[in-house]
């Protein structure tokens, strides 16, 4: 079986590690693929029997690659070296800053790759001597987020289906005003998503029927603006995104609180839909990436 796996480091060249004795980068060893187990959080007060849990976590992911660096003569096995340990170079962070994280991609036996986000945590690249035109390697990434998802964005759009136009003179014309979308995600945990609101729309939501969440934007959202609404874990955002230049300005202000769920579609099937008090002329568009607890 057949295994190739991608980094696309923050910058850089994209080095691929591969089963196969041609492979210049030869993988032999790749762990951290699989599911990662939830570990449960407990108290246990005085003279109680037993713990009380309280919560669960899930762990990042750690995977582990390992092989040989192989070339033809030892001057080439210097440079897929130096390669290699410029792909997998961390900079120091100042106070405030964050890691730039980069993307680990598989694919097993050709089928559809899967990628997590992720950073070099340890590596063992020994220093060739001789002649020799063989150097093993030893990498450790760390993903923050351990679930693998999509390479690409499935877009779904809602369209203006129940609208209905006068047939005078004048054009008025009216989109439907509640749009619903059956979604199936087809991944096996919890999936965000990115939703674009076009205007011209005022107070406008976004909800997920089958959870019963609702997550609602008040005022007035002009043509030629939309609002781009992130769901993710440690992603959450609201943005007001001028279309001619690109231009953001933030509208977490602008969330009705009693309705303020950044909500998630849940694994099978889910009714979406999408509604504003006024619509004049919006739309609404819904992007996302199924995900995976392993492979």
């Amino acid at each position: 079986m057949a295994t190739l796996i991608e980094w696309f480091p923050p910058s850089g060249t994209v080095l691929a590690f591969t089963t196969g004795n041609a492979a210049a980068y030869r993988l032999m060893v790749a762990d951290g693929l699989e599911p990662v187990a939830v570990e449960p959080l407990s108290i246990k007060s005085p003279n109680q029997p037993g713990d009380t849990a309280v919560d669960v976590i899930v762990p990042g992911r750690v995977v582990t690659l390992g092989g040989l660096i192989q070339a033809a003569t030892p001057a080439a096995l210097w440079t897929l070296r130096q390669e290699l340990a410029r792909s997998v170079a961390q900079q120091p962070t100042r106070l405030g800053e964050t890691y730039a994280l980069g993307r680990l991609r598989v694919t097993i036996d050709g089928r559809q790759p899967l990628e997590v986000d992720a950073l070099p945590r340890s590596t063992h690249v020994p220093r060739p001597t001789g002649t020799k035109t063989l150097a093993p390697f030893d990498l450790e990434f760390y993903a923050p987020n351990p679930y693998w998802r999509d390479p690409t964005d499935t877009q779904v759009l809602f369209t203006a289906a129940g609208g209905f136009a006068f047939p005078i003179t004048f054009p008025l014309v009216m989109p439907s005003n509640n749009v619903l979308v059956a979604i199936d995600n087809v991944g096996d945990v919890d999936t965000p998503i990115v939703a674009r609101l076009y205007g011209d729309i005022t107070t406008a939501r976004i909800m997920n029927v089958t959870t019963g969440e609702t997550l609602e934007i008040t005022g007035q959202v002009v043509s030629g603006k939309y609002l781009e609404i992130a769901t993710g874990f440690g992603l959450k955002r609201v943005d007001e995104v001028t279309l001619a230049d690109g231009t953001r300005v933030s509208a977490m202000d602008r969330i009705n609180l009693s309705k303020p769920d950044f909500w998630a579609l849940r694994p099978g099937l889910n009714s979406v839909k999408f509604e504003a008090d006024l619509n004049v002329s919006g739309r609404a568009e819904f992007y996302f990436r199924f995900m995976y607890s392993g492979f």
